[in-house]
């Protein structure tokens, strides 16, 4: 497998939403002569031409695709909390977050979008003059909203019915991934977000990291500890703890569930380079596309950078017609601090003056991905 390389277009053949510093990556294992004006280059040699019919590609575009959303040329690495001889969860929670930053400011910092696998998507569909990329959504929408919530640890339940109650008090619905054994679960808090229209799903048996890791039969057994619950509260989707994930547990929850999304767009240490849904075998992947709370927490930003943040992230996505899936988690020194219920309570009424935004769990959009049933 060839290493991803930077492409560089010509003016004429760029996207209206790729601005000069965004980088757009691409590998193939070859390139064919071009047949007319280049107007594409990966790292100097050419790999677009105009032709006849439109912009060609000099290789298999298809495959580079897939690449990227397969995040082959990806490089996240497995989280120490794995390794560590006792639950990371043990140690408390402020000193996690003063950890967590202190790591996060030695590392490279994520850029929080990459317009790759849509960049090629609009030279291969045609370059729409409005830089629609997508198939659009439901009711002739232009974009998707889905709302989601990790919740960690038994901290993180406090703020679940505050936060529940901003979003019903504004017309959204949300899903909210709990862990399936860490920690004890109300019975009366799961049946008034189900009773109230929400989402419930799985975020991993316990959050120590570790699940992705093990081999497939071990990965197997854990989930099937979790059956029951999964079973009671209907749950179709999963989302792996810390966003740990390998073929083995992807491979593993198509045997069980509708959607997963545990693979960003573009965070910490990878991404599949999309802000779209696509299938995964049996199981339809739904990126987290808008940077969750606690990714921008570790790197220092307050409330209002982090609001400011999504809002540009989610009118990127809209230009684009994509979907921007946002994740908050509620424990105290994350989402659930009142500062950061604020803040996001803030972003719910910008996200509601959007008339062209469809409103959806999960489980929606997964549904009709898999069944083209609005394509």
């Amino acid at each position: 497998m060839s290493a991803a390389r930077r492409l560089e277009l010509a003016p004429e053949a760029q996207p209206p939403w790729l601005a000069p510093r965004d980088v757009v990556r691409c590998a193939t294992d070859g390139l064919h002569p071009p047949r007319g004006r280049v107007v594409g280059w990966l790292d100097g040699a050419p790999a677009f031409a105009e032709g006849p019919s439109g912009v060609e590609a000099c290789f298999d575009l298809a495959a580079a695709i897939d690449d990227l959303l397969a995040e082959r040329h990806s490089r996240h690495g497995r989280p120490i909390t794995r390794w560590l001889p006792f639950h990371y969860h043990k140690v408390p929670s402020r000193a996690r977050l003063l950890i967590k930053r202190a790591l996060t400011a030695v590392a490279e910092r994520t850029p929080w979008t990459d317009k790759s696998v849509e960049t090629l998507r609009w030279l291969r569909d045609g370059r729409r003059a409005n830089g629609v990329v997508g198939p659009g959504w439901p009711e002739g929408r232009r974009y998707a909203v889905c709302l989601s919530h990790d919740i960690d640890t038994a901290e993180g339940l406090r703020a679940v019915e505050r936060i529940a109650r901003e979003e019903e008090r504004r017309g959204w619905r949300s899903a909210w991934n709990f862990v399936g054994l860490g920690y004890e679960k109300p019975d009366a808090l799961l049946r008034r977000l189900a009773d109230a229209g929400h989402e419930i799903g799985l975020h991993g048996d316990t959050h120590d990291n570790t699940l992705a890791y093990e081999p497939p039969a071990r990965i197997r057994a854990r989930l099937d500890r979790c059956a029951d619950f999964v079973a009671r509260w209907n749950i179709r989707g999963f989302r792996s703890p810390s966003l740990c994930r390998t073929p083995a547990l992807m491979e593993a929850l198509a045997e069980r569930f509708d959607w997963d999304s545990s693979v960003p767009d573009s965070e910490e240490g990878g991404g599949c380079a999309s802000v779209f849904p696509f299938r995964c075998g049996r199981l339809v992947e739904l990126p987290l596309t808008v940077p969750m709370d606690a990714s921008l927490l570790f790197q220092g930003l307050d409330a209002r950078r982090i609001v400011r943040l999504w809002k540009a992230k989610v009118d990127w996505i809209r230009q684009v017609g994509g979907l921007a899936m946002v994740t908050t988690h509620p424990e105290p020194v994350l989402g659930g601090h009142a500062r950061l219920v604020d803040a996001y309570a803030r972003f719910l009424d910008d996200l509601g003056a959007h008339a062209d935004a469809w409103r959806a769990l999960p489980c929606a959009v997964a549904q009709g991905w898999r069944s083209h049933s609005w394509k």
